[in-house]
């Protein structure tokens, strides 16, 4: 079976090279057998001196800005500074998945996340797998005229979220949707 990281950001608008992360979620696809709230996952804010951004992007995730305006002992989670970023993860993933050559998955990974994740400080791309997994493609069906957004794979897949907009939920999200396309479900009812 193949051992993934499905990888959510919340940032403070679309663009890479001028917005911020300001939420990092990974859920880590160990064992089809394991319900997904229970899988190893890791969840930080990214700690700014200042918040700049879209304010679209900003008035969504107001309640992580919130967060990160607490003193950090009160907030949800734990908080990094962007430098602290990718030994984070780093980190969490060689104890989980041993060594490097990750594979990530996620809604547009490749072509969002990914292109935050290169802008921290220190980031490696080589320590990742050039090929991603992306529930979009996934569920697409002949008669789409484009690939379908995360909602519309997840009513295909039979997937709820409760809880849309926070980064680990969208991370187990993803995962719930890889494991409905390849029937995982069925496959644990019948061992």
């Amino acid at each position: 079976m193949i051992r993934y990281a499905s990888l959510d950001l919340e940032t403070s608008g679309l663009s890479a090279k001028d917005d911020q992360i300001l939420e990092l979620a990974i859920v880590l696809e160990t064992d089809w057998r394991t319900p997904v709230n229970e899988l190893p996952s890791l969840r930080v804010f990214v700690e700014h001196e200042q918040i700049r951004g879209n304010p679209f992007a900003i008035n969504m995730n107001a309640w992580i800005i919130a967060e990160l305006a607490k003193p950090r002992h009160e907030r949800s989670a734990k908080s990094v500074i962007e430098p602290e970023v990718f030994d984070v993860v780093s980190d969490f993933l060689k104890v989980h998945l041993g060594k490097p050559n990750w594979t990530l998955a996620g809604k547009n990974v490749a072509t969002f996340d990914v292109k935050f994740l290169e802008e921290l400080p220190g980031w490696d791309r080589t320590k990742f797998r050039h090929r991603m997994i992306d529930p979009g493609s996934m569920w697409m069906l002949p008669t789409d005229d484009r690939v379908p957004d995360t909602a519309e794979c997840m009513r295909r897949a039979g997937v709820v979220n409760d809880n849309p907009h926070s980064a680990v939920h969208d991370a187990m999200a993803v995962i719930e949707m890889v494991r409905a396309k390849y029937g995982y479900q069925q496959a644990r009812k019948a061992a």
